[in-house]
C-alpha cells in the first residue's frame, strides 16, 4: 500500500472536463466482486476546482461520488499499487427512467432484459477535457416485471445513450433515450418468426408439472422456458450432432440427442423434456501419505459437463459466456467456474455438489506444499471417497522476473499452481467445450492468493513445494494478462531467471483531434497485435482502441517496436513505427 502520509489526490470532472465543486467523494472497499461502504472508509468534499485529497485507503476498492443530483459515470480503481496518474472521477446529471415492455398486440412482456448502453463495442472511450477515459458498458441493467414494467433510478449515462431491450422469442429493440428523466417510455418487441431450424419444446419438473425459468441449450445459445414451461430454440445449420439439455438448480437435467429432437418438434406438438430428481453429491476425505487428515486441501474435478452460453455476472456487470451443467446446478455459474472444487475441513472431509449420475475424475492438492493426489474416479452419489496426497521431495524456489529486454519487473504477483496427468477418456467430447472459458478440461489448480511478490530487482522466493507438475502464474502491472511458467526438477530452482513478455502502458496522442478515431498495432511484418484495455477492474483484449478528441486512454501492449495504424471509421489514415517501452505510463505521438 502507499504511505499513509501520502494523500490520494485526484479530480471530479464533468463530461466537458470542468471541475465539479462541493461533491462528496468517497472510497468504497471491494468485497467478493462487489463494493461496500463502512465508517472507516475515507471521504471528503471536492474543492472549487473539483480537486480532492483522501487518506490512502487500507484496502482495494474504488472512488465514487455520493450526491442526489449527480451520478458517477467513471469510478477509478485503487488497489494499493502506485498510481501512474491522478484518478479522475467523472460525474453526469443523474437520470431516472421507467416504462413498459409490450409485444405487437400491446400485451405485457415479463422478464425482458433492458440495458442503458452505447451502440457498438462494450468498451468505449470518451474525452473529459485533456484526458481520455474508458467506459465498460452497459451503464445500467434491469428486467421487466410481470406487468412488463421497468425502472432505472439514479443512472449515469452519456447523452448518446440508448435503451436496448431483449426477451426470449423476440427480436431485440433499441430506443433512443430522452436527455432528461422520463417515467413513460414504451418499448415494443416484435416476436421472432419460426424457421425450419426452430426446436419447440415443453419442460416438466419431476412431478410432471410445467417448469418455468428452466435454461435450455444445445451447447451455444440458451433460452429459458416461459410461465407455461415452453421454449423455442434455434439450432445452427452447421450442427450435425449434440445434446439438447434442460437445466434448473435443484433437479437433474433432462437430455435428448439432437437427432431425436429433430424428429418431432412443432408449436402444436412440442418435444417434452422432464427434469429428474435432486442432483447428486460426492463426499469423502483427503489424507496425507501417513493416513492423517489434511486441512485446507483443494479437491477439484475438470471432468464437468458443458452446457451453453448464459449471462454471467462479474461484479456490477454481466456478459455472455460459457458455463457447465454442474455450475448451474450448484449456483456457481460465474466467470471461470468450469471446474468443480471444494476445500477440506479439519477432518479432511469435503463435499462436491450438483453432480450427475456418472463417474467424475477427482484430484486433490495441499495448498501449503502442493503435495497432490492424481486421478481418482468417483461416481456421483458416493459418500466415502478417499484421496491420498503423495509428498515427493519438496524444494525451495527463488529467482528473478525480467522482461525480454532484461528489465527487472517489480511488484509481480507470483502464484503457485499444479497440473496433473489426465487423459479424459469418456469425458464430454472436447468439441462441446468451444463456448467455454477454456478449450477442454485441464487437470490443474492455481492457488487463490499470491505466494510472493517481486521486489525492485525482480526477485522472489517461495517455501519448499512439490515440483512435479508445478507452475508459477505471474501477474502484475508490468504484465498485460498473465504468464504461466512450468517448473522442472532439472532446473536450478533456487536461482531462476524468468523472462516474460512485459507490457508497455501508454497513451496515444495525435497532433490533430479529428485525424483518427481509433488505432491498432501491427508487427513490422504486418501481423495484428492485441491491445489490452484496463477498465473497471478488468483487462479487456481488443483489436482496436478508441481515440477521443485525438487521445486514447491508457492501453497496454507487449514491449517492443510496433507499427501504430490510425483509423478514421473504416479507413486507414496513416501508420508509423514506434518503440513501446515497459513500465510506467508513456505518452506516444505517432
Amino acid at each position: 500500500m502507499e504511505s499513509a502520509h501520502a494523500p490520494l489526490s485526484g479530480f471530479v470532472r464533468a463530461l466537458d472536463g470542468s471541475g465539479q465543486p462541493g461533491l462528496r467523494v468517497r472510497f468504497e472497499h471491494e468485497l467478493a466482486r462487489a463494493f461496500g461502504r463502512s465508517p472507516e472508509d475515507p471521504l471528503t468534499i471536492s474543492t472549487a476546482q473539483g480537486e480532492f485529497a483522501l487518506p490512502w485507503p487500507e484496502r482495494a476498492g474504488r472512488l465514487t461520488v455520493e450526491d442526489d443530483l449527480f451520478a458517477t459515470l467513471v469510478r477509478p480503481r485503487v488497489d494499493g499499487t502506485p498510481l501512474l496518474h491522478a484518478p479522475i472521477v467523472v460525474v453526469v446529471p443523474a437520470r431516472d427512467y421507467g416504462g413498459r415492455v409490450l409485444d405487437e398486440e400491446g400485451r405485457s412482456v415479463a422478464g425482458a432484459t433492458l440495458e442503458i448502453t452505447l451502440l457498438g463495442s462494450f468498451v468505449q472511450s470518451i474525452d473529459v477535457g485533456d484526458v481520455s477515459v474508458h467506459l465498460l458498458l452497459p451503464f445500467a441493467q434491469t428486467s421487466s416485471d410481470e406487468m412488463g414494467a421497468f425502472r432505472f433510478t439514479h443512472v449515469a449515462a452519456t447523452p448518446a445513450a440508448t435503451l436496448v431491450a431483449q426477451a426470449e422469442g423476440f427480436e431485440p429493440e433499441a430506443v433512443a433515450l430522452p436527455e432528461h428523466s422520463s417515467a413513460n417510455l414504451e418499448v415494443v418487441l416484435v416476436r421472432r418468426r419460426d424457421t425450419a431450424r426452430t426446436l419447440h419444446g415443453l419442460v416438466l419438473d419431476a412431478s410432471g408439472r410445467t417448469a418455468e425459468g428452466v435454461q435450455v441449450s444445445l451447447g451455444d445459445a440458451t433460452v429459458a422456458t416461459d410461465g407455461l414451461g415452453r421454449f423455442a430454440l434455434q439450432w445452427e445449420p452447421w450442427r450435425e450432432r449434440g445434446t439438447l439439455r434442460a437445466v434448473q438448480a435443484g433437479a437433474l437435467p433432462a437430455e435428448l440427442a439432437l437427432e431425436t429432437a429433430l424428429l418431432a418438434s412443432a408449436p402444436e406438438a412440442p418435444l417434452v423434456l422432464q427434469l429428474g430428481a435432486a442432483p447428486l453429491t460426492i463426499r469423502g476425505r483427503v489424507l496425507d501419505d501417513a493416513g492423517d487428515p489434511v486441512l485446507g486441501a483443494t479437491v477439484f474435478s475438470p471432468d464437468t459437463t458443458p452446457f451453453g452460453t448464459v449471462a454471467l455476472r462479474e461484479g456490477e456487470h454481466s456478459f455472455l459466456g460459457g458455463t457447465t451443467v454442474e455450475a448451474l446446478l450448484t449456483g456457481r455459474a460465474g466467470p471461470w467456474e468450469a471446474t468443480l472444487h471444494a476445500e477440506t475441513d479439519g477432518e479432511g472431509r469435503f463435499e462436491l455438489a450438483g453432480l450427475l449420475e456418472r463417474n467424475y475424475a477427482l484430484f486433490a492438492m495441499d495448498s501449503r506444499t502442493l503435495a497432490g493426489s492424481g486421478r481418482v474416479d468417483v461416481r456421483g452419489g458416493d459418500s466415502d471417497a478417499r484421496l491420498v496426497l503423495q509428498s515427493v521431495g519438496p524444494r525451495a524456489v527463488a529467482g528473478r522476473v525480467l522482461s525480454r529486454a532484461g528489465t527487472p519487473l517489480t511488484d509481480v504477483r507470483v502464484t503457485l499452481g499444479r497440473s496433473f496427468a489426465w487423459s479424459p477418456a469418456g469425458a464430454p467430447d472436447v468439441t462441446e467445450w468451444v463456448q467455454l472459458p477454456r478449450l477442454g478440461p485441464d487437470a490443474a489448480w492455481t492457488l487463490g492468493e499470491p505466494s510472493a511478490h517481486t521486489d525492485a530487482e525482480g526477485r522472489f522466493s517461495l517455501a519448499p513445494v512439490a515440483i512435479d507438475g508445478t507452475f508459477l502464474v505471474l501477474q502484475g502491472p508490468s504484465i498485460a494478462l498473465s504468464e504461466r511458467v512450468p517448473l522442472h526438477a532439472a532446473e536450478k530452482l533456487e536461482a531462476l531467471e524468468i523472462r516474460v513478455e512485459a507490457s508497455a502502458r501508454f497513451e496515444i496522442v495525435l497532433p490533430g483531434a479529428e485525424e483518427a478515431d481509433a488505432f491498432s498495432l501491427e508487427t513490422p511484418d504486418g501481423r495484428a497485435l492485441p491491445l489490452y484495455i484496463e477498465v473497471d477492474g478488468a483487462v479487456i483484449s481488443a483489436a482496436r482502441a478508441d481515440l477521443a478528441a485525438g487521445r486514447s486512454g491508457p492501453v497496454l501492449a507487449n514491449e517492443g517496436e510496433w507499427v501504430v495504424v490510425l483509423h478514421s471509421r473504416a479507413t486507414e489514415v496513416r501508420r508509423r513505427a514506434l518503440f513501446f517501452p515497459a513500465g510506467g505510463l508513456h505518452e506516444l505521438r505517432p
